[in-house]
């Protein structure tokens, strides 16, 4: 079963991926992305994409 990604959670793991010590926020964000996780909102789910590709995460 596919976990849900609240978008408080979605904010705060962005917020940390993009901060020091961002090594393990940001392969957080990779797995969600790459294993299709469900985001309460799909424009958190297209905000997290683009954060991820601006800020080069992967």
């Amino acid at each position: 079963m596919t976990k849900t990604i609240s978008d408080a959670e979605a904010h705060a793991m962005v917020e940390k991926a993009t901060g020091p010590d961002s090594a393990a926020a940001r392969q957080e964000l990779l797995k969600w992305l790459k294993e299709g996780a469900k985001f309460e909102c799909e424009a958190t789910r297209r905000w997290v994409s683009h954060m991820v590709m601006i800020h080069d995460i992967g």
